[in-house]
């Protein structure tokens, strides 16, 4: 589902979410209205035809006046976006941004990860699409907070999402990959889900490039999900997580 921080303010990208939208427009429009009839008139005039007639005639321009910048700040959104080589569902960069600028920064050494949410077809499939949005985008806030400004945080593939924390030792990125596999919270309405994440790590740097560590980073991934839930391989078939399934609040 395509959506950006811009359509998550103004409502759900549904037929309630745009029927409450205009609602509170018409409503706002409605009270422009009554304000100018108090001002123009020194008190409420309380003529309703009079009331109807400025509807019409200042209400309904200004609805569309305010739809159509509407339209075009989430046009302009999308925009940005794009043109910032960012995947507009998670906010993370894109497959080829993320590479580039990786690459930019490895001349320092540090730490690849590639994360994958544990189960998502299944969360999918009980709870809805919805949910398994929310975590994907659970998931790339919490590797946005891990990157922070010096790493770089982006959708590698689906729903793995591609980490490089340079300057960061081994013994501190697997640290932080066990912090980060043991689990997100995904909240949507009253539900509350705790998902996990599994991860896969190598050490990365110039002797090597960015497509091996990848590489790497991606068979310790699959090893990590051949294990089970909430696992972490490093590159050298290490285990860094326990089997047993660990829960965390985000």
């Amino acid at each position: 589902m395509f959506k950006s921080p811009v359509v998550e303010v103004l409502g759900p990208r549904d037929i309630a979410g745009w029927i409450m939208r205009y609602l509170a427009l018409f409503l706002g429009v409605i009270s422009l209205v009554l304000i100018y009839d108090l001002a123009d008139n020194r008190r409420f005039a309380g003529d309703i035809g009079a009331i109807i007639n400025n509807v019409v005639r200042l209400g309904l321009p200004s609805t569309i006046l305010l739809s159509l910048c509407m339209a075009w700040v989430i046009q302009m959104r999308y925009r940005m976006i794009a043109e910032a080589g960012a995947d507009a569902q998670t906010g993370l960069l894109q497959r080829h941004v993320f590479l580039t600028r990786a690459e930019a920064k490895l001349e320092q050494r540090g730490a690849v990860m590639l994360l994958d949410i544990d189960g998502l077809s299944k969360l999918n499939l009980n709870y809805g699409l919805a949910v398994g949005d929310r975590a994907l985008m659970s998931l790339a806030l919490r590797a946005r907070e891990v990157a922070g400004k010096g790493g770089v945080a982006g959708r590698v593939d689906g729903a793995t999402v591609g980490l490089f924390l340079p300057g960061v030792a081994m013994t501190d990125a697997r640290a932080i990959a066990e912090g980060l596999s043991e689990g997100i919270q995904v909240t949507t309405g009253d539900r509350q889900t705790t998902v996990t994440v599994s991860v896969g790590l190598v050490a990365a740097g110039p002797e090597k490039g960015l497509a091996l560590a990848l590489a790497a980073a991606e068979e310790a991934l699959l090893r990590a999900k051949a294990r089970g839930p909430a696992q972490v391989n490093l590159s050298d078939g290490q285990v860094a997580a326990p089997p047993a399934l660990k829960l965390a609040h985000a």
